[in-house]
């Protein structure tokens, strides 16, 4: 059973552009991630209600991409075009549906790049028809692998869904079937014809003449026997065109019977031929569906051995990270922004996620007491400078330090910091 819906989950991931809703919860996704390794890009998110739009599109480019350095509150479209090359294929796939922003963002990224990114919602049956409704919303094509339970009306609403996104190839197949089938019957029709034709025309040459009058045919005779031929002829034509008449109609039913016997023969032959292909399809299925098996366990299990070996590599350079300190993390400049002239800007070089990608981006940069930091709910904005208007500060961009990657510094006014700062600091102290 894993076998065949991991086949055909990778088959609409090569062959179709539509998002694929998953319900087979017995046969998770993330048990068959090592498939999809090998063609795409992957990115597994199993989200939860505590996930934040924020943070849902910065573990998405992380994991496409492998970059941090991002600023969270662009839209996932903006982020993706930063970094995509336009070559690689992707696969986003989302466990459970909490953020209905993050839909909103899914269904727009796939109408724009729905051929090389591949989308993947691996929800519970009974929300599966909450998922394909907005999908269907937004005229977006979708295939479904596994039950959909629920109300009469969301099936029959996911039924008309799935009617509007049948794929295209499909409809040649069915229209050269129909072609075919009638060329068959055609050919079947015209063929007894030609032999009823046939049939007729012989039955007719032999009802011309008695065995007889071919004897005698061929046999020269005189004058005097030819007159008494043609009298005999005359005075027994009523009596020959009736024996004639019921000679026709005994030899037709000979032919007839043969004719139906023949073509029994020849079905009961057509069936026997059928019946022995069905059986060797079926024993090349099942031979072919053992070798898949046997290779997808021998994958998974070398996957799970990659897998494991990436880990141990992970913590040990996150062990040895961590042992750095090259500032005081535990002092931000929160203070010296909320005095600073609010119509003033800075550049923004990069907002982090964690102290740990901190300390590693200040390190790598050469940026220890050339920056200011302020936190602000549990991100890091690291920013360079004090410019008068942004024409300055886009100016000094190009003057930074070559080991900063300028693209990616944009300039920011002073007082949307200030206002996110005294928004953090509210919410804290609530709490």
């Amino acid at each position: 059973m894993q076998t065949t819906t991991s086949a055909r989950l990778l088959h609409n991931l090569q062959f179709s552009d539509a998002v694929i809703i998953y319900t087979q919860l017995q046969t998770p996704i993330q048990k068959q991630l090592s498939l999809f390794i090998e063609h795409f890009n992957v990115c597994y998110i199993a989200t939860t209600p505590d996930h934040t739009i924020e943070q849902l599109r910065s573990i998405i480019i992380q994991q496409l991409f492998s970059n941090p350095l991002l600023n969270p509150n662009l839209s996932l479209i903006e982020l993706f075009n930063e970094f995509d090359d336009q070559q690689q294929e992707y696969v986003i796939i989302i466990k459970n549906h909490y953020n209905a922003e993050l839909l909103s963002d899914l269904i727009s990224m796939h109408k724009l790049f729905a051929k090389r990114l591949k989308i993947i919602i691996e929800v519970e049956p009974l929300k599966a028809s909450e998922v394909i409704k907005k999908f269907k919303q937004a005229n977006d094509t979708i295939t479904l692998i596994g039950e959909l339970t629920g109300s009469l009306q969301s099936k029959q609403t996911f039924s008309h869904a799935l009617e509007n996104s049948t794929p295209n190839y499909q409809k040649p197949i069915i229209l050269s079937s129909l072609i075919l089938v009638t060329l068959i019957f055609l050919t079947t029709l015209y063929y007894y014809n030609q032999k009823d034709d046939q049939t007729g025309h012989h039955v007719e040459n032999t009802t011309a003449t008695t065995p007889q009058e071919r004897v005698n045919k061929d046999k020269p005779v005189s004058a005097k026997e030819q007159r008494i031929q043609e009298l005999s002829k005359q005075l027994l034509k009523p009596i020959n065109t009736s024996q004639l008449s019921d000679s026709s109609t005994q030899a037709e039913e000979p032919e007839q019977a043969e004719q139906t016997e023949q073509t029994e023969q020849t079905e009961q032959t057509e069936q026997t031929e059928q019946t022995e292909q069905t059986e060797q399809t079926e024993q090349t299925e099942q031979t072919e569906q053992t070798e898949q098996a046997e290779q997808a366990e021998q994958a998974e299990q070398a996957e799970q051995a990659i897998i494991k070996t990436t880990i141990t590599d992970t913590k040990k350079q996150i062990y040895k990270k961590t042992k750095k300190v090259l500032f005081n993390t535990e002092q931000y400049d929160n203070a010296w922004f909320l005095q600073a002239n609010a119509k003033h800007y800075v550049l923004q070089l990069a907002v982090i996620s964690s102290k740990n990608l901190l300390h590693d981006f200040i390190n790598d940069n050469d940026l220890q007491d050339k920056v200011k930091i302020y936190q602000v709910a549990g991100q890091y904005g690291v920013v360079l400078g004090d410019y008068p208007n942004i024409k300055q500060a886009k100016l000094d961009i190009t003057k930074l330090n070559s080991n900063i990657v300028i693209s990616k510094a944009w300039p920011k006014p002073i007082s949307t910091i200030q206002a996110a700062i005294k928004t953090s600091t509210a919410a804290d102290n609530i709490e």
